[in-house]
């Protein structure tokens, strides 16, 4: 009968490692077996690396220690909104080593060079660059509203993050990607706190309407405040709310009903709009807007 194979040492348990680590530990070299996953050539672990996140931290195990994760790979650990195939669990990894270093070639790794150019942080065990070098290198890989929707959750964070984005867009004339990145630094908000609303304001400001006030508080007649509304236009008396998933649950819709009573009863119009509306139907969204702004 096959022997089972010997235990990890407890130091070795739960996480992944490398195959040197493994020899320093006591155990054989190549540790070929069904019992451990391979996520990369030279690591092994005792469970699945199977979230974008295990397997950053498994690829980190054998990375030269100038690197850190970039770009779209920095962007989805540190939970900043992208299109799906990037924040997914099998997404390539963007990896960043120095300037003259060896390309790195490794099976679902995407090699770039430069990041004594760049500021990083330990995130989640991880060296990765700042949410500005991210935002600043996806300038090469996003389209116009995805780049808007990212620097719109960074700023969210750091309003003075904007600045930074600024300062970084004129650090790099020249790299491909910059004027597209001015076109979309024009469009971030600081005050626009999910991607939806900011697809929202995009259509509406790009049909031509007014541009509104975000997240902005809303009083009664009586200076008590009422609700945070996603978009308001002050002088018309006009709301919009974007109701994603987190507003049907029942506590949530209750909460809202009742604080949109009180809008309304204050002389406010308030429209509740959803994904369809924006990605479905955008012109009769546009026109229901227009329609309340010119009452």
């Amino acid at each position: 009968m096959p022997r089972s194979p010997a235990p990890l040492p407890e130091s070795l348990r739960g996480r992944a490692f490398a195959l040197p680590e493994a020899a320093e530990a006591g155990l054989p070299g190549r540790l070929r077996g069904d019992h451990l996953s391979q996520p990369f050539r030279g690591v092994r672990s005792d469970s699945p690396c199977d979230s974008l996140l295990e397997r950053a931290s498994a690829l980190a195990c054998v990375l030269p220690k100038q690197s850190a994760f970039a770009g779209p790979t920095a962007a989805a650990l540190l939970d900043l909104p992208l299109p799906r195939d990037y924040e997914a669990a099998d997404a390539d990894l963007h990896v960043i080593t120095k300037t003259g270093s060896p390309a790195i070639r490794r099976p679902g790794v995407v090699a770039h060079r430069g990041v004594d150019r760049r500021t990083t942080l330990i995130h989640r065990g991880l060296r990765i660059t700042t949410p500005t070098d991210a935002w600043l290198d996806l300038t090469q890989l996003l389209v116009l509203d995805d780049l808007v929707i990212l620097g719109d959750a960074i700023v969210a964070k750091n309003h003075e993050l904007l600045g930074s984005l600024r300062d970084g867009l004129a650090a790099r004339p020249g790299q491909r990607g910059v004027v597209l990145g001015r076109s979309a630094l024009d469009l971030i908000r600081p005050r626009c706190w999910s991607p939806m609303e900011t697809r929202s304001r995009l259509l509406l400001v790009r049909a031509g309407l007014p541009e509104p006030e975000l997240n902005a508080e809303v009083h009664d007649h009586a200076r008590t405040w009422i609700a945070t509304v996603d978009m308001v236009w002050r002088d018309r008396k006009v709301i919009v709310e974007y109701d994603g998933g987190g507003h049907l649950e029942p506590s949530q819709r209750r909460l809202d009903l009742t604080r949109r009573r009180q809008l309304r009863s204050e002389g406010w119009t308030v429209i509740e709009i959803s994904a369809d509306d924006v990605l479905r139907w955008p012109e009769q969204l546009v026109d229901l807007v227009r329609a309340a702004l010119a009452t």
